[in-house]
């Protein structure tokens, strides 16, 4: 005489209420897959875009050299590129939505990133702002401290910025991280 299964489709066969111990099992084989299919179902272009914004990738060092000037801008090419259209759209959210924690300051763009403020200084100042003018944040910090020049000094506390309310990551280290939203 035959027995009938434990199981059918996956789900074992319980007389009486199903708990969440029960089907345990059955969610993490389910969970388990679904990770390894999240890389797969992102888009080729949603792919690119993010190895573009991890800074160690050889594919983002090619593509920064394709698609940025020296000064750091996105390049105008008369051609569309689709790649292009969404690096430009996930920088702008990953610089709108990130901010730094501040190391040595030499991956920090002192006029395009925002590190002191929600707001980039390039975005208070581009009328005076010529191709070219360009600086990294490391050239105001010496020794893990602020040595910024009294203009400096001046023309940050004008746009809200106070140094010495800005504390260094004593790791030497620039991180970019994402701003807390506090609706998600």
């Amino acid at each position: 005489m035959e027995t009938l299964s434990e199981k059918y489709l996956g789900i074992p066969l319980v007389q009486g209420r199903v708990s969440k111990a029960t089907v345990a099992p059955l969610i993490d084989k389910i969970r388990l897959r679904a990770s390894s299919w999240s890389g797969k179902i992102l888009s080729f272009k949603s792919r690119i875009v993010l190895g573009f914004l991890n800074d160690h990738d050889p594919r983002a060092v090619f593509l920064r050299a394709k698609f940025f000037t020296k000064d750091g801008l996105i390049t105008n090419y008369n051609k569309n590129s689709s790649i292009r259209t969404e690096l430009k759209a996930a920088i702008a959210t990953a610089k709108t939505h990130s901010t730094w924690i501040i190391g040595s300051g030499k991956e920090i763009d002192f006029w395009r990133d925002c590190w002191g403020s929600d707001i980039a200084l390039i975005d208070f100042w581009i009328s005076t702002l010529q191709s070219g003018n360009f600086a990294k944040l490391g050239q105001i910090i010496s020794h893990h401290a602020w040595s910024a020049p009294l203009e400096v000094v001046e023309f940050l506390g004008t746009h809200g910025i106070d140094l010495n309310n800005i504390i260094l990551n004593v790791a030497d280290q620039d991180i970019r991280v994402w701003k807390h939203d506090p609706h998600g």
